[in-house]
């Protein structure tokens, strides 16, 4: 694939046929509440409705991200709901219903776990499939399970394998509009978006599940995933899922992990099997119901007692795995 750069920038508008000339195929623009989007009471940073309509028409690829401020990241689970709130009301107001972005835009991640609880409450209105990440590398470890898409910043080298595009923050063109001069930042397209939604094999699986249960990410998730095969059972039936539905599927017992780690942390002597048996309750009452219509979806209404049956068994299995703790997680 020939390398595709996008822009980004945050000083006023820029039209497409600048942007192109620069050999700029895509923009990635700010987005929040439609009454900030609009002269006069526009925000510098932000897009327009006429930038946006005008960059669609030309035909420049078009993603979205919102940041508040640097610290948007720390706000948790409560600030994710109400950042994606306002980027959704913007989002209807430009007719576009794709991918947001939502940043840790410093070096370190001062509160990792309200970082991905940021990320979990903007999934809670968006979807998670509409749940893009930004941030440096430490950044994108820990948003692995809690986002869809990833864009990095700082050295080239620090690039984790499953981002989707790169910030330079060393070159950064300056284009003129007018008088006006404009700098951008340049991302660089790594992996195509759709890349992290194709069918996973045992070992995506298993990085999911220790993400999941360990606030971590496991193994580096490998590139020779197996295509599903229509007609057929994979080797496992998890492994015909994609990623994003496993992760929409366990969402519901993020804070309930949360707090199981915290009773962990005040009491010494709760054992990996005694989480097992606590959070088995909660994967029936919360995590069942989701996980059979999704199942149900992709066997067809008339298998509802086999997707049931599915479910039940991949819950089970699970719990079981809870109870021997990776020593990694040790």
């Amino acid at each position: 694939m020939a390398e595709q750069w996008w822009a980004d920038y945050s000083d006023g508008t820029v039209p497409a046929a600048v942007l192109k000339q620069h050999g700029y195929v895509g923009v990635i623009r700010y987005v929040t509440a439609p009454n900030l989007m609009n002269p006069p009471n526009r925000l510098q940073k932000h897009t327009t409705k006429a930038e946006f309509d005008e960059h669609r028409r030309a035909g420049l690829k078009q993603l979205l991200v919102y940041q508040g401020d640097t610290t948007d990241a720390d706000s948790g689970f409560d600030g994710g709901v109400r950042n994606a709130q306002r980027a959704h009301v913007g989002c209807e107001y430009l007719g576009y219903d794709g991918l947001v972005f939502f940043t840790n835009d410093r070096t370190t991640v001062p509160h990792p776990r309200a970082w991905q609880a940021y990320l979990d409450g903007a999934a809670s209105v968006l979807g998670l499939d509409r749940v893009g990440a930004y941030g440096f590398g430490n950044a994108m470890d820990l948003a692995i399970g809690h986002a869809s898409a990833f864009w990095q910043a700082g050295r080239r080298r620090d690039v984790r394998e499953h981002v989707n595009f790169w910030q330079d923050n060393n070159q950064q063109p300056i284009v003129r509009v007018g008088t006006r001069s404009v700098t951008t930042d340049r991302n660089l397209v790594l992996k195509p978006l759709g890349d992290n939604d194709m069918p996973l094999n045992d070992a995506d699986l298993d990085n999911i599940y220790r993400t999941v249960w360990y606030g971590r990410p496991g193994e580096k998730l490998i590139d020779n995933r197996r295509p599903g095969m229509p007609g057929a059972w994979p080797e496992t039936f998890l492994g015909s899922l994609e990623d994003r539905i496993i992760r929409q599927t366990l969402v519901p017992l993020r804070e309930q992990v949360n707090q199981l780690t915290t009773l962990v942390a005040k009491q010494g002597n709760v054992t990996a099997a005694d989480i097992a048996k606590a959070l088995q309750a909660g994967l029936v009452a919360e995590v069942l119901p989701v996980l059979t219509e999704v199942v149900g979806d992709a066997l067809g209404a008339d298998n509802a007692e086999q997707a049931a049956e599915i479910s039940e068994k991949v819950l089970d299995g699970l719990a079981e795995r809870l109870a021997a703790t990776p020593a990694s997680a040790e």
